[in-house]
């Protein structure tokens, strides 16, 4: 058995209260002494790529537009959401969609 990690398992692919992880048996390396950390410097500069931008601003929003929602949820409950009429214009784009992959 490894020396970073020690692991007691009675019943093979089962995990029960017997499994365990020895943490002073793993293998940390700290330091000998204190840590010194440089002062920020004035110079210093932090770029943010567009994607990382990007990737945040998917963190934050939903990607569900609350208000579209509330206006279908209100039509249908009245009977004016015509449903047909959305399959069909869904199924187009999802074909000019098709098209547009296979053209590359």
């Amino acid at each position: 058995m490894s020396e970073a990690l020690s692991i007691t398992n009675r019943t093979a692919g089962r995990a029960d209260a017997s499994d365990r992880i020895d943490a002073r048996t793993t293998n940390v390396r700290r330091p000998a002494g204190p840590v010194e950390v440089a002062a920020p410097r004035a110079d210093d500069q932090v770029e943010v790529s567009s994607m990382a931008r990007y990737l945040a601003e998917l963190k934050t929003t939903s990607g569900i537009r609350d208000n579209v929602v509330s206006g279908v949820r209100e039509a249908l409950a009245d009977g004016s959401y015509d449903v047909d009429q959305r399959v069909d214009a869904i199924l187009d784009r999802v074909l000019a969609d098709i098209d547009d992959l296979t053209a590359e």
